[in-house]
């Protein structure tokens, strides 16, 4: 665990953030006193789920003929 000051933490604030995306905790302090605590948030057992169902809808897209894919090119949007 480190300890910074404010006036550190203000100056090297992505040197810190990248200390606790790294799994560091940083605490940042007031006049010698802890103020703040900086960690990384680490995401809950089901915030996965929605990533995993999104790719789950990407893989079902993708798996479905395209309709009417060559009705318009690039070059009819400048004529």
């Amino acid at each position: 665990m480190r300890r910074v000051s404010a006036a550190d933490a203000n100056r090297h604030v992505s040197k810190l953030m990248r200390a606790a995306m790294a799994g560091e905790t940083v605490i940042v302090t007031d006049r010698g006193r802890p103020a703040v605590k900086i960690e990384a948030i680490r995401p809950a057992p089901g915030d996965e789920k929605p990533s995993e169902a999104f790719a789950a809808f990407l893989d079902e897209l993708r798996s479905r003929p395209v309709l009417n894919g060559d009705r318009l090119t690039r070059d009819d949007f400048y004529d």
